[in-house]
């Protein structure tokens, strides 16, 4: 069990062109590279809106000038005075002697190297140091800590510094992933990541989506997949079918096939019984086939109500109004493919959703049938309403307008514990990542504001005693 220790906020350096290139860099002093530059840019603002700063907050960074340089960028973005930040030796990067500047898939591929992780961790190359060695000079560190932190460093000291906090074993810490572009919250013996730019979702199961309307593609990284798990691109195709565009009046009429391609952590041979996950971050890919960026000519120079146009502008000062570039609601093929591997994860978990308002109109619930879901383009559950949704949206189409709607979703099978205390609730999580889908108001969960009139009694869970268990 780890020691109770001061909440503190890791940040790797950014890239430097040894990362790029695979080599070991340990004590070598190597500056960062322009992505390095513009990672170490987007933590430092991600790091002004952490709520939880305050004047006695302590800054660490190692001496080598690429955490020095990182940190520069927190220090103007947090408006720090130089004596606010200790430079301090305890924090460097681990020696790697012999082997810095030499390729680690050459280290790897070295009789020398161990091949299993826990004797990794004692490995200490000629010259240099072990992750034993780390670990005990991080511990020397973090038994002086006596404030929150804020602490740039390396990758493998990180190493070192998460597992402790984290209680983590010696066999995992060699082959912790650790990230660039991102800050790790260490308190009460978890690890949590952040990302930077907001392109991700999740924890454990973590979603990076990337691409554009009108760019060449799209797509996501799903990373936290265990492995062993069955995967197929057809697969997940049977969800990008449901979502792909052009298949009804009531849809945009851009005719894109939405044909995935998985480019990364899946794994197939005469022993596995069909392509499975390999633990490996998984790479999901959709080309874009049916831009037509002439289209979008015309707003070339204005911007349109209800569309990120002015937002993006405002805080980029250049937007893509092809289509709406990233704002546009075709992220969210990403978005159903990353889905459709998750499902595969929680096999016990069914999901499902209906469309029940349109506008001012509601479904008659006493038509509900999950059937007719897939066979209306309204994906409503009620036939009779789906009859009649037809007609007043074509209404309303001809009039030049649109019109709002709401999806009601269902999730059984959830099993009890899912989340964690306070600010990783699995409402809480629920209710963002529903929010950020392109023209979402408004959540609700569970009776949501209509709880507001229910009693205790009514609005109380339904739990009960059975055999001595609550269930």
């Amino acid at each position: 069990m780890s020691k109770q220790r001061p909440p503190i906020y890791f940040v790797r350096h950014g890239e430097t062109d040894w990362n790029v290139q695979g080599l070991i860099q340990g004590w070598t002093d190597i500056e960062l590279n322009r992505k390095g530059h513009d990672q170490a840019r987007a933590v430092a603002q991600a790091l002004t809106r952490v709520r939880e700063f305050h004047p006695d907050f302590g800054f660490v960074v190692s001496p080598l000038l690429r955490a020095r340089q990182t940190m520069g960028y927190i220090a103007e973005a947090l408006e720090l005075e130089p004596p606010q930040i200790s430079i301090d030796p305890a924090v460097t990067e681990l020696g790697f002697g012999v082997w810095e500047g030499k390729p680690f898939w050459e280290l790897k591929a070295s009789p020398i190297y161990p091949p299993h992780p826990e004797d990794r961790y004692s490995w200490r190359p000629e010259a240099g140091e072990s992750y034993e060695d780390g670990h005990a000079r991080i511990n020397r560190w973090l038994d002086t800590l006596d404030r929150p932190t804020v602490v740039v460093a390396h990758g493998a000291i990180g190493r070192c510094l998460i597992a402790e906090i984290a209680g983590l074993p010696r066999r995992d810490l060699v082959d912790l992933v650790m990230r660039q572009g991102f800050y790790c919250k260490l308190a009460d013996g978890k690890a949590e990541w952040f990302d930077a730019s907001h392109n991700s979702f999740g924890h454990l199961f973590r979603v990076t989506t990337f691409g554009e309307s009108h760019g060449p593609a799209l797509g996501c990284i799903v990373d936290g997949c265990p492995p062993n798990i069955p995967l197929t691109a057809d697969e997940i195709q049977a969800f990008l079918d449901k979502r792909r565009p052009g298949q009804s009046r009531f849809t945009t009429q851009r005719q894109e096939p939405d044909q995935v391609k998985i480019l990364s952590g899946v794994f197939e041979d005469d022993r596995t019984a069909g392509p499975v996950t390999t633990g490996a971050p998984i790479m999901l890919m959709i080309d874009n086939v049916d831009q037509r960026s002439k289209d979008y000519a015309e707003i070339r120079d204005k911007f349109r109500p209800g569309h990120a146009d002015l937002t993006y502008q405002a805080k980029y000062g250049v937007r893509d109004y092809r289509g709406g570039g990233r704002s546009s609601a075709r992220e969210t093929a990403a978005r159903v493919a990353a889905g459709a591997v998750a499902r595969k994860i929680i096999p016990g978990v069914t999901i499902r959703g209906a469309l029940v308002q349109m506008g001012p109109h509601k479904i008659d619930r006493t038509n509900w049938d999950w059937g007719q879901v897939d066979h209306n383009p309204f994906f409503t559950p009620d036939a009779k309403a789906a009859k009649f949704f037809e007609d007043y949206l074509d209404g309303v189409r001809k009039s030049g307008s649109s019109i709002g709607a709401v999806i009601e979703v269902t999730a059984s099978g959830v099993p009890s514990g899912w989340g964690a205390p306070l600010y990783g609730k699995l409402d809480q999580d629920l209710a963002s990542a529903m929010m950020s889908i392109n023209a979402v108001k408004g959540v609700e969960i569970g009776a949501g504001f209509a709880s507001a009139e229910l009693s205790g009694e009514d609005n109380a869970d339904e739990i009960r005693m059975r055999r001595g268990k609550p269930e």
